[in-house]
């Protein structure tokens, strides 16, 4: 973008789309806003996990179910606090 001329029209940046003003998103807007695939949606959306929409072919998210899906996703937990101690083997007594 050359935002050293005011007069030149700016070229929206597609990098981060912004979907805040959408009433509905696509499954495709949708994905990308939320950063995972679209066949992560649709198993969200068979499993009944996710919510949707539907205009003839069409499959319609709406922003607000696409949040409290994101909310109701695990928390991430560090892979050290996943690991369990590991057991000390027992100590082996040699029988003569």
């Amino acid at each position: 973008m050359d935002k050293s001329n005011p007069d030149l029209p700016q070229q929206p940046d597609l990098s981060q789309p912004d979907f805040s003003h959408r009433l509905a998103l696509s499954i495709n807007e949708a994905s990308r806003l939320a950063r995972v695939g679209r066949t992560q949606l649709y198993e969200a959306l068979q499993a009944g996990e996710l919510k949707a929409k539907k205009r003839g072919a069409t499959t319609l998210i709406l922003p607000a179910e696409l949040k409290r899906w994101i909310e109701s996703l695990p928390d991430y937990v560090p892979e050290i606090a996943r690991r369990k101690p590991r057991r000390k083997s027992p100590a082996v007594r040699l029988v003569s």
